[in-house]
């Protein structure tokens, strides 16, 4: 994905990721990535605590969720 088509698939996404989840039987809510490792942080806007393990995910604002999709993109394209 290249960052000029951010919006438009941020909009997609969103429709299925948007809001915070901290279900403990969701590996991917757990710090560790595996359930019970780690800290449960849990999910927002797509950003999952497996990944982003030093985010404070449910404080994330949807400005936050796309400035960290706009630097992954730009890394990942590297």
């Amino acid at each position: 994905m290249e960052v000029e088509n951010l919006s438009a698939c941020l909009a997609v996404a969103l429709k299925y990721e948007g809001g915070y989840s901290n279900t403990r039987n969701d590996p991917g809510n757990w710090t560790g990535g595996q359930l019970g490792i780690g800290a449960l942080k849990g999910t927002k806007y797509g950003i999952a605590a497996h990944v982003y393990p030093a985010l404070k995910i449910k404080n994330l604002t949807l400005e936050d969720a796309k400035s960290t999709y706009e630097r992954d993109i730009g890394e990942s394209a590297r």
